[in-house]
């Protein structure tokens, strides 16, 4: 599902690409961590792969993800997880996350924004009591599409005090997943954050 955004001229949304500069604030968003979407807290049998579908996880806004796994290091493998969830419009995405170190433990982040996580489907290890959670990231999606990575970002500020350092940012013209900032100053579950960025997308 797509919505309208874009830039409003004459009380309409333009119908043509035409780049312009875009704000967005987030209230309070959370602090990154390992767990605090889900934990196991017994790890089990890790070692035969298994799905979480139990319920849908939604983050506080939509966001990168972490996976972590620990508790046995020794049995931990070098394997991928695949997430599945949806996008800031609701669109369904999946992503194959990126490999577990072997025998260490190991934290791995997501390069899309998720709005809800619908599953995630865990890789086999070596054996069991492998201790498997899900967590937020650093990485707060932008709403809309754009180009040029870090360049995209023309500014950030937490409260009222602007980022003298740039954020870090990804983007792509094709994929609003894809397109989320990393603010320099962490994120602490109190501060409202904001950055200013460039966009033509008028859908």
């Amino acid at each position: 599902m797509k919505k309208l955004r874009g830039r409003l001229v004459a009380d309409a949304i333009e119908s043509t690409s035409k780049p312009y500069i875009h704000a967005q604030t987030w209230a309070a968003p959370a602090a990154e961590d390992t767990a605090n979407i889900f934990s196991m807290a017994d790890p089990g049998d890790t070692s035969t792969a298994f799905t979480l579908t139990s319920t849908v996880f939604t983050p506080d806004f939509p966001r990168t993800i972490y996976l972590y796994a620990s508790g046995s290091t020794d049995h931990i493998s070098a394997c991928q997880a695949v997430m599945n969830g949806t996008d800031i419009d609701d669109n369904t995405i999946t992503e194959t996350m990126p490999v577990f170190t072997v025998n260490a433990a190991s934290l791995v982040t997501s390069t899309k924004a998720f709005k809800t996580i619908t599953s995630i489907v865990s890789p086999k290890h070596s054996a069991a009591s492998v201790k498997m959670s899900v967590g937020y990231g650093p990485s707060l999606g932008l709403d809309r599409m754009c180009e040029g990575g870090v360049q995209a970002v023309v500014g950030a500020w937490k409260t009222s005090t602007g980022e003298t350092t740039a954020s870090a940012a990804t983007s792509s013209d094709t994929d609003v997943s894809l397109c989320h900032i990393n603010f320099n100053t962490a994120l602490d579950a109190s501060a409202t954050y904001g950055c200013w960025f460039v966009t033509d997308d008028v859908r």
